[in-house]
């Protein structure tokens, strides 16, 4: 984990991006190529209108919410995931009839059109 300016290294893959940020720089982000490519999202530190803002935009994207937290009935968090992003079942179950997975490949995977 490291700490940068996020729209300068959103082309990093993750497996999780996690941004606790101003509005606008965080709209910024999720106007990015880059920001669909990420399979598990945290968006944080938003009020009440920029936190329907952003459901709306995932919505829009395609990015389900999976969690909407609200404590403190002011600041919303967000849990999310890219919809097209699958786990792979021998991420968590691995079969010892199949081919050693490569240890470099996420536990994800980008289904192909068919």
């Amino acid at each position: 984990m490291f700490q940068a300016r996020g729209e300068t290294i959103l082309d990093i893959p993750c497996d999780l991006l996690v941004a606790n940020i101003h509005y606008d720089i965080m709209r910024q982000l999720m106007d990015s190529p880059a920001f669909a490519l990420k399979p598990w999202i945290i968006l944080s530190g938003l009020l009440r209108t920029e936190a329907r803002n952003v459901a709306a935009d995932l919505k829009e994207k395609h990015i389900e919410i999976l969690e909407h937290l609200c404590p403190d009935g002011i600041w919303h968090t967000f849990l999310a995931r890219h919809r097209t992003f699958r786990l792979r079942s021998d991420a968590i179950f691995p079969q010892t009839n199949q081919p050693a997975q490569d240890p470099n490949d996420p536990p994800w995977s980008v289904p192909t059109p068919s």
